[in-house]
């Protein structure tokens, strides 16, 4: 059996090698969602300041109930993927890298709740009403509403997935976690019988 230590600074060195994936990932969606709605807002106040029938009022609507959508997943994002202190890193040591990796695969596979569904209601009214601006001609809302449906569900199977992976890479750290705790015991058992023992070539 071949073991090495898994120590505070190994515990320290995974923790901010997760923190440095999130923080990558959450920079580029603050980055395009915060785009994204700014663009949905002022084209949302454009259309609302002109609009004279139901239908410019339901797509304004949509596009503005799209730049909410976007903000609710954005602070749910936020939220969700604080990372804990150094302070609570060094006193729960294993326990917390195992909560801060099972905190984001929770995040990641109720994705299609906090991200995909605010979303719904604005694309929604905003084919609506291009369907109710033009009801002889469906054609583009059907297959653009098609279009946005695919995307959605494909979000959220690529954080279903993604949640799957960190499932999969926590388990084999609680297995790697538990071999090195059998190491620990059988360490303590040989200070306390004064048995001199070399567990790295075992």
């Amino acid at each position: 059996m071949t073991t090495h230590s898994f120590s505070l600074e190994d515990i320290r060195s995974r923790q901010a090698e997760l923190d440095r994936l999130i923080y990558r990932r959450n920079r580029m969606e603050y980055l395009t969602g915060g785009l994204a709605a700014a663009f949905l807002l002022v084209i949302g106040l454009i259309a609302l300041s002109g609009a004279d029938t139901a239908a410019d009022l339901a797509r304004a609507a949509g596009f503005l109930l799209l730049t909410a959508g976007l903000g609710i997943a954005g602070i749910r994002l936020f939220r969700g993927s604080r990372p804990g202190s150094d302070g609570d890193l060094a006193a729960t040591g294993r326990e917390h890298l195992l909560s801060r990796r099972e905190r984001e695969r929770r995040l990641l596979a109720s994705a299609w709740l906090w991200y995909v569904l605010p979303l719904v209601p604005g694309f929604v009214l905003v084919y609506l009403g291009t369907w109710m601006a033009d009801p002889a001609r469906p054609a583009f809302p059907l297959v653009a509403g098609a279009a946005t449906f695919v995307f959605l569900v494909g979000v959220g199977l690529v954080n279903r997935a993604a949640a799957r992976r960190l499932l999969r890479e926590r388990e084999e750290m609680m297995n790697e976690l538990d071999d090195q705790a059998l190491v620990d015991i059988a360490r303590a058992r040989a200070v306390e019988k004064g048995v001199r023992i070399d567990l790295d070539d075992c």
